[in-house]
């Protein structure tokens, strides 16, 4: 599995798992609104919620690891069925001194046979490699064009959310200090409060701690249920209030009786 196909099943089985979390999540606050004049929900309700959290967490993680295994698995099997090109013999030139007339030009014409055969399987050769190197050399750098379009959109929120270049910048190293993995860095770096949630786990080491400890699809839904509710509070509070006026113009009218200021007008 390549890893831009590898990005997309992260995004796809996250958003699956955010979905089916919620489910549970808003089955268990109907549950608790029905019977609020009732009781209040025990320690046991609460453990339960957090059992069946933490279970859709580790099925969709078994499944991103079952679908990765069987990719490689794959891949390792289509690569030894496919046999490897074998090189052509080539022949020695033929002696005309230790053969007769007969026997030198079948073995002459044969040898040259083996060179064109061998010239053709080598400029083969150099040309898969050189289409492999070719594809290889376009996919890295698509992967570079989609990381920079990411990291220029990364920049733009950050500046919409008030985060200096400078700040954006010290709080990107510090993280990158907890050696996050690519697919927790590269889910951060698209998510719409990424800057936010750099900035938050760079100022809180349990946070950035635990992240490290988890595997790619703990980490994206620690992300979605523990730390975006936090870094919530410190988006930029949008106000639909009209803007003040920055210049004050008072009414002008025509006095009556001066007829020699035709056009003047008095504010």
């Amino acid at each position: 599995m390549s890893e831009l196909q590898n990005d997309e099943y992260v995004e796809e089985v996250t958003e699956t798992l955010v979905e089916e979390v919620e489910e549970i999540q808003s089955s268990d606050l109907a549950t608790d609104s029905e019977g609020e004049h009732e009781q209040t929900p025990d320690d046991g309700e609460a453990k339960a919620k957090q059992d069946a959290t933490q279970e859709a967490i580790n099925r969709h993680h078994r499944k991103f690891q079952d679908e990765r295994r069987r990719a490689n698995e794959l891949e390792q099997r289509l690569a030894k069925l496919t046999p490897e090109p074998q090189a052509p013999v080539k022949l020695e030139r033929p002696d005309r001194y230790d053969d007769d007339d007969a026997d030198y030009e079948a073995k002459q014409t044969a040898y040259e046979e083996s060179i064109r055969q061998s010239a053709v399987f080598d400029a083969n050769q150099l040309h898969q490699q050189g289409e492999a190197q070719r594809q290889q050399a376009e996919k890295q750098r698509q992967y570079g064009a989609d990381l920079n379009a990411k990291a220029s959109t990364y920049n733009v929120r950050a500046k919409e959310f008030g985060i200096s270049e400078q700040d954006l910048q010290q709080a990107g190293q510090m993280l990158g200090s907890y050696s996050l993995s690519d697919d927790v860095a590269m889910f951060i770096l698209d998510d719409e409060q990424g800057p936010l949630i750099t900035k938050h786990l760079a100022a809180n080491h349990a946070d950035a701690d635990a992240i490290t400890k988890m595997s790619p699809m703990q980490a994206a839904m620690y992300i979605e249920r523990t730390i975006k509710p936090k870094v919530a509070a410190l988006k930029p509070k949008v106000t639909n209030a009209p803007k003040p006026a920055t210049r004050v113009k008072g009414g002008a009218k025509q006095p009556d009786g001066y007829k020699y200021l035709d056009g003047a007008e008095f504010t």
